[in-house]
Order: C-alpha cells, then structure tokens, then sequence
C-alpha cells in the first residue's frame, strides 16, 4: 500500500464522521451516523483525527478540504481532493504516516474489518486480518511491513553493535524457561545479559525498566506467539527504539510479526546474536541511526519529551491544589494539552486525596458522553447532568477539560456550563480549562456577563523564550550523532518564533536532511 492508498483508507473511515468532528452535524444526524456505522467505526475515526488534526490545522489548504467533506461527506470529488492533500502531508512526514497506519491496523486486528479506497456510506468494506500492513512512499521506504501470511525471513546481516556493557532481554513470561536458557548460552560465549528476572510491580519497577534499558548496548527481544501480544514486550521495544538502543529481534518461535517488529531484520540463532554484538567490523556499518527526536505531534503525553514549562505546571499544581480554577489560553499548538496532561498524570503528587479527571472535549461525543466520561472516572453510575451533579458534590474533584471551545457546540446544552460554573463556586470542585482565546471571547455571554465570567484565573501560555527554544534544540539532539550549527539554531529560533510545534516541524526537516 502507497501513501495515497493509505490516504483514501484513512478518508473512507473519518468521511462520515468529519461533520460531526468538524461540529456540523445536528444530534440526531450525529447519532444516526454511528448507529449506523458502529461504535468502532466512531472511535477508529476519533483516534485518526487525534493524529491528523494538528497537520490539517498547520495547512489551511488541507484544512478547507477537510472542511469540505464535512459538508458534503458523500461527495467522491471532495473526497477525492481531500485524499490527495492528506497524501502530500503523508510523503512529507514520516511519522505522522507511521502512526495512522498504526491506527488503521490497531483497530482492523480488533473488528477484522476496515475501509479502504471505499465508501463507508455505500458499505464498501474489504475485510481479512489485518494485523500487517506495508507502506511505501516515494523513495521505497518500508514504514510498516509485510503482508498478513509473512513467509518465514530469511538470515540477513546485522549491523555490528558496540563492544562492552550488557545485552537487555525483552520477553513473555510465558517464555521465561527458553530465555533463561537463551541467557545461559549468550554467558557461556562472554555476552552479558539483563532481565527482569528479579523486580517487581510499581513505579519503581517501571523506572528501573527504563534505566536498564537506556544503559543496554542492545535490546534483544524474544519473538513467540506469546511476545507479539504482550503490551510491555511492546513498550520495552518501543523505549529502545526512542533512545537510540539498537533492537535484535530473537526468532524463538515463528508467528505472524506483530507490527512493532515487521522492520527489524530477525535472527534465529545464538550465534547470529553474537555476531552482532562481536563488535565493529571494518568497512561494516556501525550502530543504527538514532531516530528524528524532532517528531512529537499533538499532546505530548510521555513526561520524559515535556519540556520546560516546570515553573508554569508548579504554579498550576499550587493554585488548584489550594481550589482555585485556571484557565490556560495559548495560540495553537503552543503546548496547552501537553501542560494539563503532565498536571493530570502528577495528580497523585499534588491532589493524593481527591480526584482528577482529564476530559478531552475534542473527542467527546455529546453530553451524555461527558457525563458519562467523568462519572466512569470517579467511579460513579450514570450518563446524565443530574447524576454528574451529585457525584461532583461528593468527593474533592479537579476536572481538567482541554478544547473547552467545544462546550459552544449544539450538543452541549447551555445549561451544562452553567452547572460547571455553579459547582465551581463551591468546595468541592476546581476547573483547569484550555482554549485558543480568553474565556469571555469563546463563550461568550448570553445575557450580561460570560458564564465563567470572575470563576477562573488566566494563565497565558507563551512561545519558548529564544534561549529556551535553543536549549531544546539542543537537548534533543543529545547522543543523537547529528549536530546543528549555531546559525541553524539561530535561523530555526527565527523562523519559528519559540512557537514549540513550528520549531519541531522545521528541526524535524533539518535533522533528516543532515543525516541523509
């Protein structure tokens, strides 16, 4: 599959659903759509938009056919068009393209059935296990490999990895008698090895998780049926990749390759590893390149990428500890859902006896949903305002709500911002909201004053200060091999101004330009 077929797949799936993302859609016409097309059909569509809305809001070109197809979702032209423009962005951005399709396979393996280059509304759907996929763009490279029934692959030559230190393990529990075995092999020929063998559950666990991988000259992961579903076989895989630790992959059993793996070249013997661990060979490759650091998109949800907003997210966690309500305003994509997710995954530090709930207004469907969001969170039955009103009143509540634009959509009733206004006066609950403009500007009032008017304390979110903005380019590149010069700090601080979404897209450019 090529970017443009990528691109009508992801069209297919978000068409029918762009009024109602776009908030063009009545109620009735809303719900009528995802009755009819499912509940799965709904969240795949959430989470691809989760993904492109910050590249459609950075092109106003691809914005307006966005647009377009949200008036018309059954128009094959606008479709068409809008397709084209999502494949550009595609061909211009890795990673973005990488984790659509990632979507796209994540939901396929789930429902078996997916769109693709069809119409949802005709019921166009191809179906069959999608658990691979492989793209390519222009100039041939694999983003995600190997169709559903993989042959068996072939031995092939690793890079050589760096002499000296350990050798981290990756596996299933399942498999814990074969690696110890595996371990006891790679001892016997001088390899040292790391596994988990010892530690238990906890924070602390997970810590020193990724510090041992972090430390490792290589992460070797054991392939079974059993590692391709375990979730921390992925994770381990995924941090290595992120901090530049070269991944073997150990064929202990074949299976289908799970996607996290269908780019990394296998090997089926201990004496395979060990080539590869020998050390560097003349005229041979050295270690793998690091990856892009410059790739986050849209809410940053990992604490160790969050940068330097400390002093704004310790002045955030002091006032809503002590009840009183924030609201950040911020331009675009300067960092506003990225602050309140770190202040909503440190709650247990500053809030350890209430609760905190994080609402993404963006992906919530009406108010029911955001009644029913909330109250799931706080452990509480329901989907309506009444039932929200009497669960906010009896516990200590934070209630985080990025996007709160969206509270102006028909399908919030006006008489929720009041409750929320109402509750917010009383001890029980604190508001931390996010929007584009000051809250008077974006709900406005509707008799003499803003329903939020005196409730909240503005916290203006500004562009990174030039020194700030430097100092990230910096930090980024670190252990990376590539450098930039000062002038190309200087002109990337220019152009962007310190806006940190602008800086990353530009660095992101010039990184993969430098490293060829």
């Amino acid at each position: 599959m090529d970017v443009a077929q990528l691109a009508e797949s992801i069209v297919a799936a978000l068409a029918p659903f762009l009024p109602v993302l776009f908030s063009k859609a009545a109620d009735a016409a809303a719900e009528a759509t995802v009755e009819k097309l499912g509940e799965a059909a709904w969240k795949r569509a959430k989470a691809l938009w989760d993904k492109l809305r910050p590249g459609v809001e950075a092109r106003p070109e691809l914005k307006r056919a966005a647009e377009t197809v949200a008036d018309a979702p059954t128009d094959a032209a606008a479709r068409d068009a809008l397709a084209r423009k999502i494949a550009e962005m595609l061909a211009q951005d890795l990673n973005v393209t990488s984790e659509l399709a990632r979507v796209l396979l994540a939901e396929a393996k789930g429902d078996r059935s997916i769109a693709v280059a069809g119409s949802v509304a005709d019921s166009a759907f191809i179906t069959g296990d999608f658990v691979q996929m492989t793209i390519v763009v222009g100039d041939g490279r694999m983003l995600l490999g190997a169709p559903p029934k993989t042959p068996e692959p072939a031995e092939c030559e690793l890079p050589r990895l760096p002499s000296g230190g350990y050798v981290f393990l990756s596996y299933a529990r399942e498999d814990r008698d074969a690696v110890e075995v595996l371990a006891q092999q790679l001892a016997a020929v001088g390899v040292t090895v790391w596994y988990d063998r010892e530690l238990k559950a906890g924070e602390r666990w997970v810590r020193e998780l990724e510090m041992r991988i972090q430390a490792a000259r290589a992460l070797v992961v054991v392939i079974s049926p059993r590692s391709k579903d375990s979730k921390w076989v992925q994770r381990e895989v995924l941090y290595a990749e992120n901090h530049g630790v070269p991944v073997i992959p150990y064929l202990l059993e074949w299976t289908d390759f799970p996607i996290w793996a269908v780019n990394l070249q296998v090997v089926r013997t201990v004496d395979a590893v060990v080539q590869a661990l020998a050390g560097p060979v003349p005229g041979t490759p050295g270690p793998l390149l690091a990856p892009n650091p410059f790739c986050d998109r849209g809410r940053i949800k990992d604490p160790a990428r969050f940068f330097d907003r400390f002093q704004i997210l310790r002045e955030l966690r002091q006032m809503l500890s002590v009840g009183n309500s924030v609201s950040v305003v911020g331009e675009p994509e300067i960092g506003k859902s990225s602050l309140l997710y770190q202040l909503y995954l440190a709650r247990s530090e500053w809030l350890p006896d209430g609760h905190v709930v994080f609402v993404d207004l963006q992906g919530t469907w009406n108010v029911n949903d955001f009644c029913a969001e909330i109250l799931e969170a706080l452990g509480a039955e329901g989907r309506d305002v009444l039932a929200l009103k009497k669960a906010l009143r009896k516990s200590r509540v934070v209630l985080i709500l990025d996007e709160v634009e969206k509270l102006n959509d028909r399908r919030f009733p006006p008489e929720l911002q009041d409750l929320l206004r109402a509750l917010a006066q009383e001890p029980t609950l604190t508001l931390a909201v996010a929007s584009h403009r000051p809250l008077e500007e974006v709900l406005p009032a509707r008799g003499k004053t803003s329903p939020f008017h005196n409730v909240f304390t503005e916290m203006r979110l500004p562009p990174f200060a030039d020194e700030v903005a430097a100092a990230f380019l910096r930090s980024r590149l670190a252990e990376t091999g590539v450098q930039f010069t000062d002038a190309e700090v200087q002109r990337l601080v220019s152009e962007s101004g310190g806006h940190p979404a602008r800086l990353q897209r530009l660095a992101y450019r010039l990184f993969e330009a430098k490293r060829g």
